[in-house]
């Protein structure tokens, strides 16, 4: 393992991507503090690795400042000699703002992934934080309350998250020293949104109340994902058994003849599996329901682009667009 011995953080990052095969990456750049200093930190690593990178934003085209925060990346890609994409995405509505805009940006982030190629994305261990908060306040299962993970496979594409461990003041502290160009993100500060609320005002006080949080939310992190693998390894056995049509469908008999327990979590990893989508225990629940449902009452469950529906002994998943 290689070791810089002058910088926290790009000694964290050396020794990350040391450890990993992937030499392509493409860094979702938004502009922001998180993602400009992590795009210096590899870019004063790449040579030691031989990796290449490339940088691309996405522009939500939220407010009137989405298109200077596109040509602030563009400008500092051209300055750093790097090869850079814009794309746009455009929501219908408003409703649910913050999980409309994470799935619509990875959903382009992963379409223009090369095969070879691994995105790196800057979230940090107090990104980490807010996120379990969020999915506890939401009732969240096991899968849920494992928050992110330094690797992911997202539609057959390789997330990695180098800072996951860091702390936001290790960001900002590098930030300063080395004089990083970044900017903010209006909607960061919009407490009408959850992490937003958590961040400015639950946060603070967690923290002055119990001051090693981050260490034992990493560490419950750690013993759920473990447990969550367990339960994965035995999800895809029964989902094997149950379903037809590469998982689009899934026979109501057999899942009946099943524990209630492994009708939980067949169901919450066939949606998963499927598009992402984490349900809570009251959405399965509702799912359940249909087993005993008559036809002719065309039993429906939506949430987010997820349709279910039942037709004699099958339950029918439809991913709207």
């Amino acid at each position: 393992m290689v070791s810089l011995k002058n910088n926290l953080l790009e000694n964290h990052c050396l020794n990350f991507f040391s450890d990993l095969p992937y030499r392509k990456l493409i860094l979702a750049y938004s502009g922001g503090i998180d993602s400009s200093v992590l795009l210096e930190c590899i870019l004063n690593i790449k040579d030691k690795l031989g990796i290449s990178l490339r940088t691309v934003h996405i522009n939500h085209n939220l407010n009137n400042f989405s298109n200077q925060y596109q040509d602030h990346c563009e400008t500092i890609a051209k300055q750093k000699n790097i090869r850079h994409n814009n794309f746009n995405v455009f929501l219908d509505n408003t409703s649910n703002l913050e999980e409309k805009c994470r799935e619509l940006r990875y959903n382009e982030l992963s379409k223009n992934c090369g095969k070879d190629e691994a995105i790196i994305l800057a979230h940090h261990l107090d990104d980490q934080i807010e996120t379990f908060l969020i999915r506890m306040f939401r009732g969240s299962s096991i899968k849920g309350m494992s928050a992110m993970s330094n690797i992911t496979v997202m539609n057959n594409v390789i997330l990695l998250r180098p800072l996951l461990n860091i702390k936001k003041e290790d960001i900002i502290a590098y930030s300063k020293k080395n004089s990083i160009s970044y900017i903010e993100d209006i909607t960061n500060v919009d407490e009408i949104h959850d992490r937003n609320f958590i961040r400015k005002n639950l946060l603070p006080l967690i923290k002055k109340r119990w001051t090693s949080i981050e260490k034992s939310i990493h560490n419950n992190t750690s013993i759920f994902s473990i447990q969550n693998q367990f339960l994965n390894d035995q999800a895809c056995m029964l989902l094997e058994n149950c379903s037809e049509n590469n998982f689009e469908k899934l026979c109501i008999s057999k899942i009946k003849k099943l524990s209630y327990s492994a009708q939980v979590i067949i169901i919450h990893h066939w949606v998963f599996q499927l598009n992402q989508t984490i349900l809570n225990l009251r959405q399965i629940h509702e799912i359940i329901k249909f087993f005993d449902a008559t036809n002719d009452k065309n039993p429906l469950f939506e949430f987010n682009n997820v349709r279910i529906t039942k037709n004699r002994d099958w339950l029918l998943i439809k991913l709207q667009t």
